[in-house]
């Protein structure tokens, strides 16, 4: 490949042959110069070794070779000097030229430019153009490139002129350039020492601390101010003409691309300050043609964009006189070039800030308030443009360039008025903007959002008045939207920085323009009302979180948009005419767009969802004290909506919900009454119901990104007890229908969170609660839907302390009395949290029935047993039938189901405190209980019931047995439990003592299941080795009460009750017997004697309680010890019986008597025959105890023949009498007793038959039969006989007897005057037996002998009165026979 330095040379051999060709003989100067340049041209072709750069410093040091051009530039040849120069340039672009001939060349091309053709010019440009760019050149050399530049701009060829201005530019550009690279490579330290000189230099024309490429420039720009404002120039000397809007036109191109140089070289920046800003003020006083006045303002535009902050005061002169171009005087385009200016500005942020910061901020007061005096010029340009006539506000039509750009016009052009408008719109929008960015960086910056506030401050009401202007007569869509979008703007900036005044303010007027005017619904809607629904639409959903008070004026415009939206219209176009099915077309908001601005409300942070719902609140406040509006209630509605997507953080708006909806509730009008319950309701359930956190799918992308979590926010299961708090208040509410609502959400709540509720359970309870203690018939059943959902759901969620209220809640339930079966149904509430507990009480593995008692939950939940029964036992003492026996049996299931869990406090308490209570509450009802029939017109009648239960009296009866029953029942299943408990045989006393009540009660219902109960009781555990003697004692003596207490309250006593403990005793004797002591026996006498003595139903027959206890006395196994007690117990029966008053004289035990009734004498001949029998069998010393006795309660039952003749008892009674003595005298008389003792035996003994044989007084039989006198007479004699035989004979121990028993027999012969012939025969012959020592009579000879001797003159005197009575009779009769009577 060839090298470039060759090639160079190949050109050149060309170049040189065209000229030497040209030169010919005319030049032969020329001629020479071209032949020596090519051997030179050919040598350095033949040179080997050389590189591109050793070949290219050769032909630049070689004067041979750039001779022939140079010579060629003074030919005067048009063609020679072209193809001279452009050889030249070539050279030069190829850096083949030394320094040393660059001025030489210079001084050639200067020399030529002037005078030259067009192409040579153009050529010389261009060549001049490449040794700045490709040389060092400064100075002398330097300027004069610059004067040739200029001077051939001035040229009136348009293509010369043109090409030197464009060579000048670029000349311009690369000075400054140099000047620029150069200082950037100055140390850091030179720079600062050369700041600190700049001073000492100022005398000098180019101060001394500038580098070459920087003096150049300094010259150049000095010159051009010097040349531009009239004055001779000091560097560009000879330079005669000179464009002025060419000079202003350089100083603009380098303000504008070398603004550093301006700002970091102070040498440059004094040449600013003055020099130019000088000649802008001087060529801006004396200047009115266009061309220099645009470009002054390009001057001045570039001035102010890029040294505002450097030279503030010539910033300041600047801008005042671009404001005093906006006077009405000037011309319209001198207007439009300061508008377009000000556009410029405007739209640059950095520099409207910056003119803010140095002007309207400053502290100084030194400089005005540029910032607000540019928007105040503006403006006041706006409010002016409306002077004009057929203004036209629109961008349709209008040519793109602007009229600072017509810099190659001579003259200005005509400017378009819509043109001037969308200038001062973009003006306008520009300020807007840069407020906007100002803010934006504000979110960061804390002096920026100062910057912006104060910017706000200054140019909001010029703004909103520009705007609103604007607006009301802008008629072009595109024109609307750029100041919607303003407005949006404008107003984002103020919300955000908190500026509410100027916000709310550009919120009023936006709102204006999205409605009709006077917001009359009838009045067709125009494009621009939708383009302003959309901003305000736009502005509540993307800049909501900065709105603050500003919604109470959106929303109040959303009121009336709702009111429109829902009413049918016709749009109207911006042209004012009226189309209809446009709607898709301008997509017209619709309602739904308003309700998802309110579902968007999710996205608002904290702050600003308090501001929305503030501002509805006030809407709806409004509304409702406004009758007769169509959807008065938005505000509410909206506050319903906006709360529902955002229940996620309630807790930061619920007082604005609860205080409102509260107002609502509170109503008059029973309508807005209603919506605030039921909002107020959906709010706290659907809160509740989302668990106060929001779907992943609700959340925007930011509020994701930081999971909407804010320190200190509460969600909805936070303020759970605040939700049911107002529940509670909305359930107290005077109006029905909102309690009943309240009721309605609670249940609703329970259904789909209740499961999360924690803090709120106490609340719940108590609302359920006080329901049913205050609810009416309808509203019970609603919230006792709540608490059976909470006992089948729920109860594992409740703290020990909310089951104790629940269980209270429940019982609660079974009280009222709205309802019969709601209250039996919180029975089986009762009886499912008991089972709960149950559940919740660990227990051992060994033994399923022993509860582990240090287990910490086992001991929390041990009061709850106590809680749940002590509602039960209220239930079971009810009024009402149904729900007093449910909750008896409900009660005693449960304690029988879960009783092995229990510890012994919660029994003792259960027993004490429960069980008794209940038995005893009970007890008094069923004692005052009314007998009144309950019937259809009664008022406790709710059903048809059968006549056993017909009256209050009879249903209490029944919950007596049942609750009687339960206790036992208790008792008995859990004996061996209760019996650890250290009041257990008071209890169990109290218990026998209640079934004794129950027992004596003379309803047979009662003392019948009773007395099944004692028996149930004694069977179950009586013969338990760990049934106490003591509750052995208290069992039995509580039988033996009921006994005696059956006995005194006689004929009230039912005969089934009767009946039943005949048929219990037997079965209770049956199982007890082998294991009763001595003291049962006697206490089952006493037990007996009661009953035995019970009097019969049928006068005269033994009654079956009777024939019971005498079957079972018969069954006794008479053992000694007991056999004094029985025997007395028999005499007792017998002596109760014949109405005798028995003295005991066998035991200690105080004996009984009773008037004798003909009731009782069937009943002692049994007893009789008992007492013979075991008479007969008993051993002699128990014979000899009890003998006294039996013979003296015979003797008196013998006596029963003169009151009961017709009775068998006298005569089994006599006939017992005669063998009891006969088989106990002999014991008596072997026995050891004292004189005195046999003395009152014999005594009773005689006493007893003589008061049968000779009663007198007393008798009363009647005639019988001969075989019934027969049978008296027989009797009669037996006793006459025992007497002789037996009792005479044995009474040897008894001598003061002996005459007094021969006198009865003495008697006994004078009963034949009574009819009693066979008893005196009797007697007669015992008395002969006796006199004549009878061998046949026992006893010894002795004693007979003695006894003959006394009952011998007796008998002899007895004799002697009969026959001397029988000689008078006999005397006296004459011939009668004589009475056998004697």
């Amino acid at each position: 490949m060839t090298s470039k330095s060759l090639q160079l040379l190949s050109g050149l051999k060309t170049d040189l042959t065209n000229l030497s060709n040209e030169a010919k003989k005319k030049f032969p100067t020329v001629k020479e110069a071209v032949d020596k340049c090519l051997g030179r041209i050919k040598e350095l072709e033949e040179q080997k070794g050389f590189q591109d750069e050793q070949r290219l410093e050769a032909i630049s040091t070689s004067e041979d070779i750039l001779r022939p051009f140079l010579l060629s530039c003074d030919s005067k040849n048009p063609k020679m000097t072209i193809l001279a120069v452009n050889t030249i340039h070539k050279l030069t672009v190829h850096n083949a030229i030394a320094l040393t001939s660059m001025s030489e060349i210079i001084q050639k091309f200067s020399t030529l430019a002037p005078t030259a053709e067009e192409p040579i010019q153009l050529k010389v440009l261009q060549g001049l153009l490449a040794l700045v760019s490709t040389q060092t050149i400064h100075g002398k050399d330097l300027s004069l490139i610059i004067i040739t530049c200029f001077r051939l701009q001035g040229n009136r060829v348009a293509s010369v002129n043109n090409t030197a201005a464009a060579t000048m530019r670029q000349l311009v550009t690369i000075l400054f350039d140099r000047a620029s690279m150069e200082y950037r490579y100055i140390p850091e330290e030179d720079k600062k020492k050369r700041a600190l000189e700049v001073d000492d230099s100022k005398e000098t024309i180019v101060p001394k601390t500038l580098y070459p490429s920087a003096s150049d420039a300094y010259l150049l720009i000095l010159d051009i101010c010097n040349l531009t404002g009239g004055d001779p120039p000091i560097w560009l000397i000879g330079l005669d003409s000179y464009s002025k809007p060419f000079g202003l036109e350089l100083i603009d191109s380098v303000l504008v691309s070398h603004t550093h140089i301006f700002t970091e070289i102070p040498e440059f920046g004094i040449l600013l300050k003055d020099r130019v800003c000088p000649l802008i003020i001087k060529t801006y006083k004396l200047q009115t043609d266009f061309p220099c006045i645009i470009r002054l303002v390009r001057i001045l535009h570039s001035f102010i964009k890029n040294f505002h902050a450097s030279f503030e005061s010539e910033s300041e002169v600047f801008l005042s006189k671009l404001m005093k171009m906006l006077d009405p005087h000037n011309p319209l385009w001198m207007q439009t070039l300061s508008l377009e200016v000000l556009k410029s500005l405007c739209e640059n942020t950095s520099v409207m800030k910056s003119l803010f910061q140095s002007y309207d901020m400053a502290h100084d007061h030194k400089t005005g308030k540029i910032f607000k005096l540019v928007v105040e010029a503006i403006g006041q340009f706006a409010d002016s443009m409306f002077n004009w006539e057929s203004l036209v506000i629109s961008r349709q039509n209008l040519a793109k360039p602007r009229y600072l750009d017509l810099t190659h016009a001579v003259e200005p052009a005509v400017v378009n008025e819509s043109y001037v408008v969308c200038v001062v719109i973009d003006c306008l929008i520009g300020i807007t903007n840069a407020i906007a960015k100002t803010t934006e960086s504000g979110a960061t910056n804390e002096d920026d959002r100062k910057l912006a506030v104060a910017m706000i401050t200054s140019s909001s009401q010029v703004l909103l008045s520009s705007f609103s202007l604007l607006l009301e007569k802008a008629t072009d869509e595109p024109i609307i939207q750029d100041l919607l979008k303003a407005y949006f703007t404008l107003i984002n900036c103020c919300a955000t920085l908190g500026q509410s005044g100027p916000r709310d303010e550009l919120l009023n007027s936006l709102c204006k323009f999205t409605t009709p005017r006077n917001n009359d619904i009838s009045t067709p809607l125009t494009s621009k009302n939708v383009f302003a629904m959309k901003t305000l639409l736009n502005i509540a959903h993307e800049r909501g979180n900065v709105l603050n008070e500003g919604w109470a004026v959106v929303l109040e415009t959303f009121r009336q948009l709702d009111r429109i939206l829902n009413t049918p219209h016709k749009l109207q176009l911006s042209t004012g005419l009226q189309v209809e099915n446009v709607a898709e077309n301008l997509n017209i908001p619709s309602p739904a767009s308003l309700d998802l601005l309110f579902k968007s409300s999710k996205t608002l942070d904290n702050s600003a969802l308090v501001f929305l719902m503030s501002a509805l609140r006030k809407i709806s406040t409004d509304a409702i004290q406004q009758p007769g509006q169509n959807r008065v209630l938005f505000g509410a509605g909206k506050m319903v909506e906006t709360a529902k997507f955002n229940v996620h953080r309630i807790g930061i708006f619920w007082e604005i919900v609860l205080d409102h909806f509260t107002l609502l509730i509170n109503n008059k009008d029973p309508n807005i009454r209603n919506f605030g319950a039921d909002a107020l309701t959906q709010v706290i359930a659907l809160a509740l119901a989302k668990k106060g956190s929001a779907h992943p799918e609700e959340l925007s992308p930011e509020m994701k990104e930081r999971n909407d979590v804010v320190p200190g926010e509460r969600t909805a299961l936070d303020m759970q007890t605040e939700f049911l708090e107002t529940l509670e208040t909305l359930a107290k509410s005077q109006f029905p229908e909102v309690r009943e609502k309240s009721l309605q959400t609670l249940y609703q709540i329970l259904q789909s969170t209740g499961q999360d509720l924690t803090k709120a359970w106490p609340l719940v309870l108590s609302l359920i609660m006080t329901t049913a203690v205050n609810g009416d018939r309808h509203h019970i059943p609603i919230a006792f839907k709540s608490a059976q959902l909470i006992c089948s759901d729920f109860l594992s969620n409740l703290a020990v302390d909310c089951l104790a209220l629940y269980i209270h809640t429940a019982g609660c339930y079974g009280i009222q009395t709205a309802d019969l079966n709601i209250s039996l149904t919180a029975i089986n509430l009762l009886m499912g949290i008991a089972d709960f507990i149950a559940t919740q009480t660990p227990v051992s593995k060994d033994s399923p029935r022993d509860v582990i008692t240090n287990d910490p939950q086992s001991l929390s939940f041990a009061p709850l047993w106590a809680s749940v029964f002590g509602e039960m036992k209220l239930l079971g003492s009810d009024a009402r039938y149904e729900v007093r026996n449910c909750a008896s049996q409900t009660l005693f299931k449960t304690i029988t189901t879960h009783g092995g869990l229990l510890k012994d406090p919660t029994w003792q308490v259960c027993v004490e405190n429960i069980m008794f209570p209940l038995l005893d509450a009970v007890r008094a009802s069923v004692s005052s209980a009314s007998d009144e029939e309950i019937g259809e017109d009664s008022e406790n009648f709710r059903m048809l019931v059968h006549h056993t239960r017909n009256t209050a009296s009879k249903q209490w009866h029944e919950s007596l047995v049942l609750t009687l029953s339960g206790v036992v029942r208790v008792f008995k299943t859990y004996f061996f439990i209760l019996k650890t408990l250290p009041n257990f045989e008071e209890n169990w006393r109290k218990l026998w003592e209640q079934m004794v009540i129950s027992a004596t009660q003379p309803v047979a219902e009662i003392s019948i299941s009773a007395i099944g109960l004692m028996q149930e009781l004694l069977l179950a555990h009586g013969s338990n080795p760990q049934f106490s003697k003591t509750l052995w004692d208290i069992s039995w003596n509580h039988v033996e009460k009921m006994s005696l207490v059956i006995m005194e309250k006689g004929s009230t006593i039912p005969p089934q009750t009767l009946n039943a403990l005949a048929k219990s005793l037997p079965i209770l004797y049956e199982k007890f017997q082998p294991q009763f002591t001595s003291e049962d026996w006697r206490r089952l006498l006493r037990i007996l004697r009661p009953l035995l003595l019970y009097p019969p139903e049928i006068e005269g027959q033994i009654s079956f309680i009777q024939e019971s206890v005498m079957s079972l006395l018969k069954s006794m196994p008479i053992q000694d010890e007991i056999f004094p007690a029985v025997m007395v117990e028999l005499l007792s029966y017998i002596s109760f019986s014949i109405g005798y008053t028995y003295k005991n004289k066998i035991t200690e035990e105080p004996s009984y008597g009773y008037s004798l009734t003909k009731s009782y004498l069937p009943l002692a001949i049994p007893m009789v025959l008992q007492v013979e029998n075991l008479f007969k069998d008993a051993t002699p010393k128990l014979k000899t105890l009890v003998f006294e006795d039996v013979i003296t309660v015979l003797g008196a039952a013998m006596m029963t023949k003169f009151s009961s003749y017709n009775s068998h008892l006298w005569i089994d009674s006599v006939e017992n009498f005669i063998r009891v003595v006969t088989v106990g005298l002999d014991p008596i008389s072997a026995s050891e007793f004292s004189d005195l003792k046999f003395n009152l035996i014999w005594t009773e003994l005689v006493d007893s038959i003589e008061g049968f044989i000779f009663q007198v007084e007393r008798r009363n039989v009647p005639m019988g039969t001969p075989e019934i006198v027969k049978r008296d007479e027989n009797l009669d004699v037996a006793l006459v006989r025992l007497l002789a035989r037996e009792m005479i004979t044995k009474s040897e121990k008894v001598p003061l007897m002996h005459e007094r028993m021969i006198d009865v027999l003495l008697e006994g012969t004078k009963l034949a005057n009574q009819n009693r012939e066979v008893v005196s025969e009797a007697s007669y012959n015992n008395l002969f037996a006796l006199a004549s020592v009878d061998p046949n009579l026992p006893g010894d000879i002795d004693f007979k002998m003695k006894i003959a001797k006394m009952a011998c003159p007796k008998m002899m005197h007895r004799c002697r009165e009969v026959l001397v009575q029988f000689i008078e009779a006999d005397r006296e009769s004459g011939s009668l026979p004589v009475a056998r009577s004697l």
